[in-house]
């Protein structure tokens, strides 16, 4: 019952947001976080789900993703830049072990 009082409660945010159509798919398996027993994904799967997104972008928008944090620092603009940032997040995955990138990921302190 808890579970879905905080489920109810996303699903409120996410349409306040705009965001309900985007995550509709996807609420169900927040459960997981919710509860406690959500495990980390790899970070080349979080390569491949940005690359996913912004390739299915259809809307034009400055993405500003230069920070410490991300994997793949990128900047530019949709559409025009899409192929060169898809570009990047092809050239990570294929170049990049999992390892290299956890241990990256793991030496940023305050993540």
């Amino acid at each position: 019952r808890n579970n879905e009082k905080k489920q109810l409660n996303l699903h409120r945010h996410l349409r306040s947001t705009g965001l309900s159509e985007l995550a509709s798919d996807t609420l169900s398996e927040t459960l997981p976080v919710l509860d406690g027993t959500y495990t980390e994904e790899p970070e080349i799967e979080r390569l491949m789900e940005m690359r996913t997104l912004i390739d299915r972008l259809n809307i034009r928008v400055n993405l500003l993703g230069h920070h410490i944090s991300n994997t793949v620092p990128i900047t530019g603009a949709l559409p025009d830049d899409k192929t060169a940032i898809l570009r990047e997040f092809d050239k990570a995955i294929a170049e990049f072990p999992e390892e290299e990138l956890k241990s990256y990921r793991s030496r940023i302190w305050h993540l």
